[in-house]
């Protein structure tokens, strides 16, 4: 089933703010069966001021996505959950099993009058290290139908006997880390991949996206969490043990930033030993980059740059100064 982006909660009067319930004069207990439905949760999703859709939370796929509503008028009203498009639970709290992945989770609040609102956000949910995972590179997962694509360094995939596109089975072949998969020819939009391995258990494996439009990307985001800000005791570390699974010779490696303060930034990526690992140098040497405002560092991976990682523990981002937004490969 393709996955549609959702808008704000629609609301069919006036927006009304809630505080607490804490007396029989609260909208709570008085509201009517003619009354639109309301959400009186402070902890729903909203979308920001850049149109970014809030999220519902990260858990990993062992554990159920749990979330509990108040909706009023509470004697009217019928609570919906839909995640992907796909009606999956009624009731005010949904205690649901979920494939690994990115997921969009919309909850309806209708009345018995069939006025209704609701709301909308992101669920995100994390493998095992031990569960089949394929790569993440985006332009990857962009495939047009009927046509096939390679999904490069995954892991585990040994096991693996059937793949899904949506809710089609789809051709395919595994040379070790990587599988090559046919699309279906279907409606064009996003879809998740499922795999299924030899004992019948179903692991999930995010979107693809079937589309007969060219591929719009030429980076792959590898971060994008909050802002990271970058002093010389706090050095960036989030890809010091895992950085194989995201550079090679050739990848250009981008570091998106923005100095902070008033003072200019400085910073480059390098080893866990501190050596910038385009240079080689150290120290006064190491040739950071300065960072004068909102800057792209850039960095070609080569062979050199692979031995350093190697011999010298992996990869920091570090300098002093300056705010990590995105890091990208290309």
């Amino acid at each position: 089933m393709a996955v549609r982006t959702f808008g704000l909660c629609l609301m069919l009067t006036a927006a009304v703010s809630f505080s607490s319930c804490s007396s029989d004069n609260d909208p709570f207990f008085t509201a009517t069966e003619d009354d639109a439905p309301r959400f009186l949760n402070s902890d729903l999703p909203k979308v920001d001021d850049n149109n970014k859709l809030g999220s519902f939370g990260t858990i990993l796929r062992t554990n159920n996505f749990k979330f509990g509503v108040i909706a009023t008028p509470v004697d009217y009203t019928t609570i919906t959950w839909y995640i992907d498009d796909e009606l999956v639970y009624t009731g005010d709290t949904i205690d649901q099993k979920v494939l690994a992945g990115d997921h969009i989770v919309k909850v309806v609040a209708t009345t018995t009058k069939g006025l209704s609102c609701y709301r909308v956000g992101k669920l995100t949910v994390n493998p095992l290290d031990s569960d089949p995972q394929l790569g993440n590179k985006q332009k990857e997962r962009w495939v047009a139908p009927g046509a096939t694509t390679t999904i490069k360094n995954g892991k585990n995939l040994e096991s693996i006997t059937k793949v899904y596109v949506g809710d089609k089975e789809v051709e395919f072949t595994i040379n070790g880390n990587d599988i090559t998969l046919t699309a279906p020819n279907i409606a064009e939009g996003d879809y998740h991949i499922t795999l299924e391995d030899n004992e019948g258990n179903k692991f999930g494996a995010n979107k693809i996206t079937i589309s007969s439009e060219e591929s719009p990307y030429k980076e792959d985001v590898i971060w994008e969490d909050k802002p990271f800000n970058v002093t010389w005791d706090t050095p960036f570390k989030e890809f010091k043990n895992n950085w194989k699974d995201y550079l090679k010779v050739g990848t250009i490696l981008r570091v998106y930033v923005s100095k902070t303060g008033n003072d200019n930034g400085q910073g480059c990526a390098a080893t866990s030993w501190w050596t910038n690992i385009v240079t080689g140098g150290k120290d006064d040497n190491r040739g950071d980059t300065i960072i004068t405002g909102d800057e792209v560092l850039t960095f070609v991976i080569s062979q050199s740059s692979i031995d350093l990682l190697t011999e010298q523990e992996g990869m920091y981002i570090v300098g002093n100064g300056y705010t990590i937004k995105k890091i990208t490969i290309e």
